[in-house]
């Protein structure tokens, strides 16, 4: 049992498993009803994490799509960048889009914990057909907006430059709709519906459109009812509320607002 255990006598070993010279280890801790994940090299400790479930399969703790589990064959080049990879599957115990995920590992010269994880949602696919998949996950901020739990997540599509897993900003770009699809789209929205098109919109680099969709459908096709607010917003209060949301999304701000390089240019009276 390796020495870095803080009590070795009170954890149960699970899984094990050695990926060239790195020896991946799973305990149980009943102590804290959770699972530690510890990574040797030659004996010596060079990652440690604890979660609530934590399978060295990376779909054992939840449903994987065959497809998907043809890039997760432990040692193989994930990334393209002639490393091996492991990706484990965890989950934080939580009931929530995210909180079942697939850590991924580089495991060659370096030891790497590569700064993104799959959600139990999320997808892999090689979109580009360069041989390594691109990760198709989500941007959970708007979930609960503008309403709880009616909100819906934004897809992503991340791809790996330079060491670590980045929104593919030219793969996620659509091309513009028709005057006459924007026209469609507008009719019988509900509230959820127009906020959604909205941030879709503007996800694929439409924001030009975002803003005429929103002045097609609101308020005169569509009504909205909002937690903690008596009455309908003003289109004006309304456009300002998906501004806010947007600088609410991490994602938003370190990564997706670069579809615009010169900004979102909103109108002036929307």
């Amino acid at each position: 049992m390796p020495e870095d255990l803080p009590n070795p006598t009170c954890l149960e070993l699970t899984e094990k498993m050695k990926v060239g010279e790195y020896l991946f280890r799973v305990y149980y801790d009943p102590h804290e009803e959770e699972r530690v994940l510890f990574v040797h090299r030659d004996g010596k400790l060079v990652h440690r994490k604890s979660e609530h479930i934590i399978g060295l399969h990376p779909c054992r703790s939840f449903e994987c799509d065959p497809e998907n589990q043809k890039w997760f064959v432990h040692g193989n080049d994930f990334t393209g960048d002639g490393e091996p990879n492991v990706v484990v599957g965890m989950a934080n115990g939580g009931n929530c889009a995210g909180c079942e995920y697939q850590n991924i590992y580089s495991v060659g010269t370096d030891f790497r914990e590569l700064d993104i994880g799959i959600s139990s949602g999320g997808e892999t696919e090689d979109l580009d057909s360069d041989g390594f998949p691109e990760i198709l996950d989500f941007d959970h901020s708007f979930e609960d907006w503008p309403v709880h739990g009616a909100g819906v997540s934004k897809p992503i599509i991340f791809k790996y430059q330079g060491k670590q897993f980045l929104p593919a900003l030219g793969m996620m770009k659509e091309p513009p709709l028709s005057n006459q699809e924007l026209l469609e789209m507008a009719k019988d929205n509900g509230c959820t519906d127009l906020f959604d098109n909205v941030i879709s919109l503007i996800y694929s680099g439409r924001a030009k459109q975002a803003w005429k969709y929103f002045a097609l459908a609101y308020p005169k096709r569509t009504k909205c009812t909002f937690d903690r607010m008596e009455k309908q917003p003003t289109r004006q209060e309304a456009f300002e509320m998906i501004i806010r949301e947007l600088e609410q999304s991490s994602m938003w701000l370190k990564h997706i607002h670069k579809l615009y390089p010169q900004g979102l240019n909103p109108p002036e009276n929307p």
